[in-house]
């Protein structure tokens, strides 16, 4: 009887999980959405685990994911950090732009993933 309660208690938590889940990823399709002028629906039909399927990246967008590439792997890179290596490289985006657009299309795309104080990263 403990078990089964244990086991619906998990199933419980998990659902709890996903929805919030789900409810993070449409904030962010909403938020590409609004940029791009993609339907969701569109995006989500593009959405391919090939990267080369994947949609045409802008400049400043393909700067971030080749900077993103050349960290080691089990390191992470801060967004000010990303910006300051940018910035010598002549390549100029601000915080927002970075935080909102960039990097959502790029964990939408590209599998880059955040760890809160420690930085973005690429999912191997």
């Amino acid at each position: 009887m403990d078990t089964q309660n244990d086991s619906t208690g998990q199933i419980a938590k998990a659902k709890s999980y996903s929805q919030k889940a789900n409810a993070i990823v449409l904030k962010q399709l909403r938020t590409i959405s609004k940029h791009t002028g993609m339907t969701i629906r569109r995006m989500l039909e593009t959405i391919s685990e090939n990267p080369k399927d994947n949609p045409p990246l802008s400049q400043k967008t393909l700067a971030v994911l080749k900077l993103l590439k050349t960290i080691p792997e089990g390191e992470a890179m801060t967004g000010p950090k990303i910006l300051e290596t940018l910035d010598k490289k002549n390549i100029y985006i601000d915080q927002s732009t970075l935080t909102k657009i960039i990097i959502p299309e790029l964990r939408l795309y590209y599998g880059v993933k955040n760890r809160r104080r420690i930085g973005y990263y690429l999912r191997k």
